[in-house]
């Protein structure tokens, strides 16, 4: 409990007025809290639109358990995006108000994803309008992430990242489980009680207040001005007009120059992996919890809080611990525990379910709290701060599109066998099962890949 009461004094510290770090009118200090919060608010708000809620309104609106896999692996898909990002936010000094405004309109997808049962329910536009909205969404996501993070990144000093970052992902956790003790109960209540339709319309609610506060809290943030490259000024119309053109010739250039870099090189093979494995399996699991194991959302949440808090206890310690001997330690230990976490997901079936996902969701809690913020904090390290935001939108475009497509083989894995099952030594696996089992070989190999780079020169993995 001393990490939870610990946790619970940051989120009365982050709304303190108070700041001791100004720096030439920015609010350094107030900044990071405030970032602390909008980080709690938008968790909440992505844990509505994700797993079990989003499986259980597409079987709800007539879609199958591969569809579900499809719409979770569309944020994959649409990372080419993130590559005009780069040309719109990679030379700009200011990005707040522009990801701001994307933050809002992306929220207001969310509420309307929701309100599709009421409005289209047995209708057949109900199941593309879902899929338009979701495409819609993660289009916006894709085109201001780079900047976002870029944003992020600029109030955080390196020295203090690890930590940081662990200690946003703590306070966010305890947000998330009190919300998610809440909003599962009563979802279940208006499922049994009203029906389902009005159990969405409840969500739609939900998303609607924390998205205002969520863009409240994220206006609230200041914005240094960023360290990037910006074209010269040309003094004639001549000069203008050949620095246009070489502009034009050279933006192949500009989106290679990220991979110029070995700790570029390096970080995108380790992103690929570890993208290529939880893209393979991880879109499954709710549908497989819905579907496969017919849990209840409230058995569902209560696991799901208990695996919350033993991450709220365990990341600020792993932040502790990485900042003593580094990410790359953290890091592939919580790889290799979440690797085994989806092989266990593959013995996972109806008649030892009440046994196994309490063992699962506690290994899975212990694997997830160091992992988030080590990735993060090894990949900015990786990438030059003079072009970050175009390397940020080019490693997120070739590692996105790669997880999307490992999604793709996993669904058609599924269609192919459609419901098939196998037996291997007296044990019986069905389609997602299988896939389970691949991606925890996968995210060994990123593991690996980890610990390779952990035992090479620092010039390959820190630019």
């Amino acid at each position: 409990m001393n990490g939870v009461t610990r946790i619970l004094r940051r989120i009365r510290w982050l709304f303190s007025a108070k700041d001791h770090e100004v720096t030439g009118g920015i609010r350094y200090g107030r900044s990071r809290r405030m970032l602390m919060a909008e980080c709690a608010l938008s968790t909440s708000i992505s844990n509505l639109i994700s797993g079990a809620f989003i499986a259980d309104l597409v079987a709800y609106l007539g879609g199958t358990s591969a569809l579900t896999g499809i719409l979770n692996a569309i944020p994959s898909l649409t990372t080419p995006v993130q590559l005009v990002s780069a040309f719109v936010f990679g030379k700009m000094r200011r990005r707040k108000k522009a990801v701001v405004i994307a933050s809002a309109f992306v929220r207001m997808l969310y509420v309307a994803m929701f309100l599709l049962p009421a409005a289209f329910l047995g209708s057949k536009a109900a199941l593309p309008l879902l899929l338009a909205a979701v495409a819609a969404y993660n289009l916006i996501n894709n085109l201001a992430g780079p900047a976002s993070t870029n944003w992020v990144v600029d109030l955080v000093p390196a020295s203090r990242r690890s930590r940081y970052f662990a200690n946003r992902e703590g306070v966010s956790l305890v947000v998330l489980s009190v919300f998610m003790l809440v909003a599962g109960n009563v979802v279940d209540y208006m499922h049994a009680s009203f029906g389902k339709t009005y159990g969405f319309l409840f969500i739609a609610l939900l998303i609607l207040l924390l998205s205002a506060a969520d863009i409240y809290t994220l206006t609230q943030v200041d914005e240094p001005e960023t360290k990037q490259m910006r074209r010269p000024e040309a003094e004639t119309e001549t000069e203008t007009s050949a620095g246009n053109a070489a502009y034009k010739n050279g933006r192949m250039a500009m989106l290679l120059e990220p991979f110029k870099y070995p700790s570029v090189r390096n970080m995108t093979i380790l992103s690929i992996l570890w993208s290529v494995g939880t893209m393979f399996g991880g879109p499954f699991s709710g549908a497989y919890q819905v579907v496969n194991l017919e849990l209840s959302f409230t058995y569902i949440i209560a696991l799901s809080v208990t695996s919350i808090l033993i991450r709220v206890v365990l990341t600020p310690l792993s932040g502790k611990i990485a900042a003593k001997i580094g990410d790359f330690p953290v890091m592939i230990y919580s790889a290799a525990l979440i690797a085994v976490h989806y092989m266990l997901w593959a013995f996972t079936v109806k008649d030892n379910a009440h046994i196994m996902l309490p063992i699962l969701f506690v290994e899975s809690a212990v694997g997830f709290a160091g992992i988030g913020f080590t990735m993060f904090s090894i990949g900015t390290r990786a990438l030059p701060e003079a072009i970050r935001t175009t390397a940020i939108s080019v490693t997120n475009t070739v590692v996105g599109v790669l997880g999307f497509l490992s999604t793709l083989v996993a669904s058609a894995l599924v269609t192919r066998m459609n419901g098939a099952s196998i037996t291997v030594g007296g044990f019986v696996f069905c389609d997602l099962q299988i896939v389970f089992f691949i991606t925890g070989v996968i995210l060994l190999l990123a593991a690996g890949y980890a610990l390779y780079l952990a035992l090479a020169p620092a010039e390959k993995r820190e630019a």
